[in-house]
């Protein structure tokens, strides 16, 4: 009994030591971290305070710069990259929306087939269009009329054959592609805008050459018509020659 006494009084003793060194161990440490940040807090002091001073021999344009003032010219620049970068975010987009409309399984032959498929509603919103007086317009052979055309790329533009005038038609497809100068690979058999007559005809084979005309032009247009299966191809122009030719792409409907 008496040995168990002395554990107990051994064991409670320990404790309160223990607990005590503990607590001491605790206000040494909070000690410390107050020191600390009395001292942080000191060299914050002053350094604010020789910056202060610093402040006093600046000038004051360094200490409360003004605001920077954008010239007219300035912002004409601006405004001119904005709108080219929007100008290559539709491209960007009509080139993805043409990528779509692509099919695995499309006849190699039907190359032109992905802009015939292109919705006149489609194009409308990617352009922000949202009435057909705001697009350009392209001229019908032989009409006294045109259409409004989208621009897919340089030198080529899908020609729709709705009202220019009248509202969009959200499911309206392309008449035709026109290609209004020399295009890579946008031809037949090698054959592109831009050519004359003479170089159509040794490319294709010898055709009677028509005349014709358009709305926007005084004197006579001047077309070479070729076809196969799948499409029409008009190379028009108002010289003679057939100098700076333009091409219209129509489908063929006896394919249908």
């Amino acid at each position: 009994m008496k040995s168990d006494r002395v554990k107990i009084s051994l064991m409670t003793v320990c404790s309160i030591a223990c607990m005590a060194g503990c607590m001491a161990l605790y206000y040494e440490r909070e000690e410390q971290n107050m020191t600390l940040q009395n001292i942080v807090s000191d060299f914050a002091k002053e350094d604010a305070a020789q910056i202060g001073e610093g402040q006093k021999d600046m000038p004051q344009s360094l200490i409360n710069p003004a605001p920077a003032v954008v010239t007219g010219e300035q912002e004409a620049a601006l405004s001119g990259l904005e709108d080219e970068w929007q100008l290559l975010q539709i491209k960007w987009d009509i080139q993805k929306l043409l990528k779509e409309k692509e099919a695995d399984s499309m006849n190699p032959e039907m190359i032109y087939e992905k802009y015939f498929r292109l919705k006149q509603g489609e194009l409308a919103r990617l352009e922000g269009i949202e009435n057909l007086d705001e697009c350009e317009k392209f001229p019908f052979l032989d009409s006294h009329f045109g259409g409004v055309v989208f621009g897919m790329d340089e030198n080529v533009w899908v020609q729709y054959r709705n009202d220019i005038s009248g509202p969009i038609w959200e499911y309206l497809t392309p008449g035709a592609i026109i290609i209004t100068d020399s295009v890579p690979h946008m031809g037949v058999m090698g054959t592109l805008a831009g050519m004359d007559f003479a170089q159509i005809q040794e490319n294709l084979y010898e055709t009677e050459i028509q005349e014709g005309f358009i709305y926007n032009e005084e004197s006579a247009v001047y077309y070479l018509q070729y076809g196969d299966e799948f499409y029409d191809y008009i190379f028009c122009s108002t010289q003679e020659d057939g100098g700076n030719s333009w091409l219209m792409i129509e489908r063929a409907w006896r394919s249908q």
